[in-house]
């Protein structure tokens, strides 16, 4: 009788040793990184966006402030894609480029697409909000960084800089120094990035 049971029991074994086989080779597949963007994509205003490939994970923990004084982080804004933009109220290429931005704002709002302006290093919120109101910014929020935090864990270099995250969190591109990002080509770069992560598998 019990050769007769171990013969019985001999397919439970062998479907528990497929299964850990397959789970064993599911966990060693690699995560596959998203594509880098299209050539095509990356001309005229779009010329110096620097593909981020593979993409990297953001600092999500680096902490921010609101206008009132509220701490925030990137994390906290996971879930859409996201153009983090680090500026300076004394900074003129910033002073030209926040029009472009404001508009974007107001073209993707309620979208899977928002922008994200941090004003980086010690200016006072009256300051900031004077050079949003000289500018006729409207829709751009008024977050800042006194210790300028965000833009040293991003390994920001010089200000103006823009980094795209996805909704993950992690950055895909981003471009130093300031650029129209109300351009058609902008814009593109954008539905493309909101068109590829709606086509992912399991969305």
């Amino acid at each position: 009788m019990k050769p007769l049971i171990a013969l019985r029991r001999l397919p439970l074994a062998l479907s528990a040793i497929a299964l850990l086989i397959l789970v064993s080779l599911l966990v060693a597949q690699p995560v596959k990184a998203a594509e880098p963007l299209p050539a095509h994509l990356l001309q005229g205003a779009m010329q110096a966006l620097q593909p981020t490939d593979p993409p990297r994970q953001a600092p999500s923990q680096t902490p921010f402030e609101t206008a009132e004084g509220r701490e925030m982080t990137l994390e906290s804004l996971d879930g859409r894609w996201r153009l983090v933009n680090l500026w300076a109220t004394w900074c003129a290429p910033c002073r030209e480029e926040m029009p472009a931005l404001d508009r974007l704002a107001e073209a993707y709002s309620g979208t899977a697409f928002e922008v994200i302006t941090i004003a980086s290093g010690q200016q006072d919120a009256s300051e900031i909000a004077r050079f949003m109101e000289e500018n006729a910014i409207r829709l751009l929020p008024r977050y800042q960084s006194p210790d300028s935090a965000i833009a040293r864990d991003l390994g920001v270099l010089g200000l103006p800089t823009s980094v795209l995250l996805d909704p993950a969190g992690r950055e895909v591109a981003r471009l130093t120094g300031s650029a129209d990002w109300f351009s058609a080509e902008a814009r593109a770069v954008i539905d493309y990035l909101i068109a590829r992560n709606a086509s992912a598998p399991g969305r």
